[in-house]
């Protein structure tokens, strides 16, 4: 006896693994919602693909026909997810390709706040100190503060914010500088503020050019405007004066031992910061010949010289005529 079957030999070709266009990194910023269209071939004509996500985050998925990968995040996430992305066909036996990408989650960067630095006023000589302040909503993140075209002798510690200004005489009047606070987020955003800064004059001493032996001289001090009461400390090249309280100076008959430096300070009956003014006083003998007197005195006796000469000729003339 002999049986028999038909018998269907099917020989199929060697299967090839389908290709994954690269992905590389994605971004996008907390709560916002990320959709990317991955994309692969195959080189078996009529493979199926199929999509998956290997080690993905909740609310992390790609459809598994399409490939769509799509992502929710949430206010206020930041984070750094690595994942793979595999495509496989239906070959004999299946194959896959795959590609592990990042995917980042950035916060949105909010600006600092600076609080109100107002308006100031800083005395000639003194030294003015502004302690700048702000806050970031964003925790963590490192303020930095910049001066925007400060005036000279003005600056800004870049850490602490603290403004320091020095004027001296000459900056008299009323300045304006911007003070910025920047972070470090991304992008780095900033908050500033026009500070406007009087420069009033200092304190200062009027007396006469030159004081001559045995003359009355007065010295006037000039200091600065304060609420608060206040007395006048003289010394002289360093020695105090005492008795001495008053704005004015006198000294009823100079000698040679007054001249010097003569230095007044405005001290405050509150314990604010003292102002010192200086005078250079100068003691002659007589009262000297300005100058424009002596160019005076010289340039006559300089006229009658030449005139003199000019006059020689002449008177001899005159008397040739008289022998005539």
């Amino acid at each position: 006896l002999m049986a028999q079957e038909a018998l269907t030999i099917t020989v199929k070709g060697v299967n090839h693994a389908p290709v994954l266009e690269p992905i590389g990194s994605l971004e996008l910023l907390a709560g916002e919602r990320l959709e990317y269209q991955c994309l692969a071939s195959d080189p078996d004509a009529g493979d199926m693909l199929t999509w998956r996500l290997v080690n993905a985050p909740i609310r992390m998925g790609i459809d598994e026909d399409s490939g769509m990968l799509v992502y929710a995040s949430i206010d206020g996430e930041e984070a750094v997810y690595t994942v793979t992305v595999e495509v496989t066909d239906n070959g004999l036996p299946p194959l896959i390709d795959s590609e592990t990408i990042t995917v980042t989650v950035k916060r949105i960067n909010s600006p600092p706040i600076l609080e109100p630095v107002g308006s100031h006023e800083v005395v000639v000589g003194s030294r003015l100190d502004v302690p700048c302040q702000a806050n970031d909503p964003d925790t963590g993140d490192t303020l930095t503060w910049v001066l925007f075209n400060p005036p000279p002798r003005m600056t800004i510690n870049p850490v602490t914010g603290l403004l320091v200004y020095q004027p001296v005489a000459g900056d008299e009047g009323t300045l304006t500088v911007s003070v910025q606070v920047w972070d470090n987020g991304d992008p780095p955003l900033y908050d500033e503020e026009t500070v406007t800064i009087t420069v009033l004059p200092g304190a200062y001493i009027t007396g006469p050019p030159y004081a001559v032996i045995n003359n009355r001289v007065e010295l006037l001090f000039h200091g600065i405007a304060q609420a608060e009461p206040w007395h006048v400390q003289w010394d002289h090249d360093g020695t105090v004066i005492p008795d001495q309280t008053d704005e004015t100076l006198v000294i009823e008959s100079v000698t040679y031992d007054d001249a010097g430096w003569y230095t007044a300070t405005q001290i405050s009956d509150t314990k604010a910061e003292p102002v010192s003014a200086s005078f250079y006083l100068n003691v002659v003998e007589a009262v000297p010949l300005k100058w424009w007197t002596v160019i005076a005195v010289v340039a006559s006796l300089m006229a009658q010289v030449g005139l003199r000469k000019r006059m020689k000729p002449m008177q001899l003339i005159k008397r040739k005529n008289q022998r005539f």
